[in-house]
């Protein structure tokens, strides 16, 4: 197996660009439709799959990717790595997990937004699922054509697909966007729930597909929020065009989220013509907020996703919100220290079909102060395999921009469709949750996840197994997702809420994780012995309970410290037998955060424990 490769930090040359105004083509969109999901009828959820749902940028772009694909592997061909070297990082840990619906799309395309009042919304190709989110308990099932039935969708294009949705914390309410059609009856629908819950009232908006008449579809919406505004991207394509003419160009829709939540008109600006050097710039991915929803400004990452081998981010900003005079666009090329590429695809247990890895687009960013980190797919040059790209950008505030990627890729298995959540303040940075899908020759495709400290990476974390290998297709390369759901828990700090899919009767089982904890397995600070180590609950509402063990009778200090590492209080000094011991002490006097408990014998330090005080 290989460990994580790591690049250092270096300064690269940037050239930034001009500044861009809006397109005047969109400036207000009336409302469609207002509908309560939880009065949605019941339906047969009923679809029909011609063979696939459709592939990120058509098929133009398949049959492009496929011969980049082939020439990645006889560059690249697969081969044993570096051996394996544990970490001493601490590990993610799951507080609950369950499944959700029944991955009836190929793929899914699962997503999902979690509220601080405990509901969990799973959107899939093509429904949306409530869950109370602690327990699983399901609250409503409904298929993505009754929740938009009301707009006057072609039936022609009956099938919705690419859902996203997300949670805004400030405003206590969701936004949601759904596909429809893949030709000129392509619509995107835009929905703003009235409340904080997702089975009542929504306000949606329906927004044609071709917006500037010129024979394009709208494809792989991403999205993210600021204080005030909602982001959408997506890339338009030409339908039946080859792979040279299919692309048109990536665009951006900026929206006034109060317009959307009040059921008035949609105020928002639409970025088209977004190129570097007259070559249009594809698949931008908006930056989400880390510790906190940011705004005024909005950051885009793009990159070179069809490359064999590249280093080309694009770092794309929109300076203002809608209306005021900084509202502008401006792009900035730079640099990373260690290139990506396209990656192969996936394998499974027990089968010669494999699971498609698609391009390299970056899947997932968020931004903390002086630092963005992203995530994409990628190839490993050095055994072959699918990897995870993991890239930091720091001087974001300055816009002197220097970038530096890691690699997480093990030689025995492959990965795909990463996502990446803010967690807390880190060593020399910003620790951050990764989660995404794995599979391999002896593994049947499951779920992971990891923790970066700020600084190095967690070993992974098994969050679910699959039980079988994916075969929903005639051909050998099966779909594999297209993206992941993760989001924090806004009213809890440290917590992590993932999605992703699994082998399940050689389908897709879809899996929700709640990950709260980052603990260690091993005495990451000292070579004294002891184990039995536990710390339970966590959260802790009212009482924290330590199991641990010494080697030798003396004397143990414990020492609270908040997320920063300072210390708030020393709980208690006491003389500790040799062997199994239990610490208990009571959390009401905490402030809700993350924090830590040390345990020092002999002036040594064991352990140190991560906790979340709700």
């Amino acid at each position: 197996m290989r460990n994580y490769l790591s690049a250092a930090f270096v300064l690269f040359s940037f050239i930034g660009l001009w500044a861009q105004t809006p397109n005047a083509l969109f400036r207000k969109v009336a409302l469609s439709y207002q509908v309560k999901l939880a009065d949605v009828p019941d339906d047969y959820m009923a679809s029909i799959y011609l063979d696939e749902a459709p592939f990120p940028g058509g098929n133009s772009d398949k049959a492009l990717l496929k011969a980049i694909k082939m020439e990645s592997a006889a560059r690249f061909p697969r081969k044993a790595g570096k051996t394996y070297e544990k970490s001493l990082v601490p590990l993610p840990q799951v507080m609950s997990a369950y499944d959700v619906h029944g991955g009836t799309g190929i793929p899914p395309d699962n997503y999902l937004a979690v509220s601080d009042s405990g509901r969990l919304t799973s959107v899939i190709n093509s429904s949306i699922y409530v869950y109370q989110a602690d327990s699983g308990t399901l609250l409503y099932n409904k298929s993505l054509s009754g929740f938009t039935n009301g707009l006057g969708l072609s039936s022609i294009n009956g099938y919705r697909f690419d859902p996203k949705i997300i949670f805004d914390p400030l405003s206590n309410r969701f936004i949601a966007v759904v596909l429809s059609g893949t030709n000129q009856y392509s619509n995107v629908v835009l929905a703003f729930s009235q409340t904080a819950d997702p089975a009542g009232e929504w306000n949606l908006y329906k927004l044609t597909g071709n917006p500037f008449a010129d024979s394009t579809w709208f494809d792989y919406p991403a999205i993210a929020i600021t204080e005030n505004e909602f982001f959408l991207t997506g890339n338009q394509l030409r339908y039946n065009s080859s792979w040279q003419t299919g692309f048109s160009q990536t665009i951006i829709y900026q929206v006034n989220k109060a317009s959307g939540y009040a059921g008035d008109s949609l105020v928002m600006n639409l970025w088209s013509d977004i190129d570097y050097l007259g070559r249009p710039i594809r698949n931008l991915h908006p930056v989400k907020g880390g510790s906190s929803l940011k705004g005024p400004e909005q950051l885009f990452l793009s990159n070179r996703n069809f490359a064999v081998q590249n280093d080309s981010i694009f770092i794309v900003k929109i300076n203002g919100e809608i209306g005021t005079p900084a509202c502008s666009l401006s792009i900035t090329h730079a640099v990373t220290d260690l290139p990506y590429g396209a990656a192969p695809a996936g394998r499974q247990k027990n089968t010669a079909k494999t699971l498609a890895t698609n391009d390299g687009r970056v899947l997932g960013a968020f931004v903390e102060g002086d630092e963005i980190q992203f995530v994409s797919n990628s190839v490993d040059t050095l055994n072959g395999n699918a990897a995870i790209y993991h890239g930091k950008i720091t001087g974001v505030v300055t816009e002197n921009y220097s970038v530096s990627g890691t690699l997480i890729s093990i030689d025995s298995l492959d990965f795909g469709y990463p996502n990446i959540t803010y967690v807390e303040p880190g060593i020399g940075g910003h620790a951050s949750l990764v989660s995404f899908n794995h599979s391999g020759p002896n593994r049947f495709p499951g779920i992971s996840a990891l923790y970066y400290d700020g600084s190095s990476h967690s070993d992974i974390l098994p969050l679910k197994e699959g039980l079988t290998y994916i075969d929903r297709l005639s051909q050998t390369e099966q779909r594999w997702g297209d993206y992941s759901g993760s989001q924090r828990l806004w009213s809890v700090p440290g917590v992590v809420w993932v999605e992703g899919i699994y082998g399940k009767g050689n389908a897709y089982g879809c899996h929700a994780v709640k990950i709260g904890s980052y603990n260690a397995d091993v005495n990451e600070y000292e070579n004294v012995p002891f184990a039995d180590l536990k710390v339970f609950p966590n959260p802790a509402d009212q009482w924290m309970h330590i199991d641990f063990q010494i080697p030798e009778s003396g004397e143990v200090r414990f020492v609270l410290m908040d997320m920063s590492g300072r210390q708030v209080d020393v709980i208690m000094e006491r003389n500790c037998q040799k062997g199994k011991n239990i610490l208990t002490f009571n959390t009401n006097t905490l402030r809700s955060g993350i924090y830590s408990v040390s345990m020092e014998v002999a002036g040594k330090t064991l352990m140190v424990q991560k906790f979340v005080k709700p």
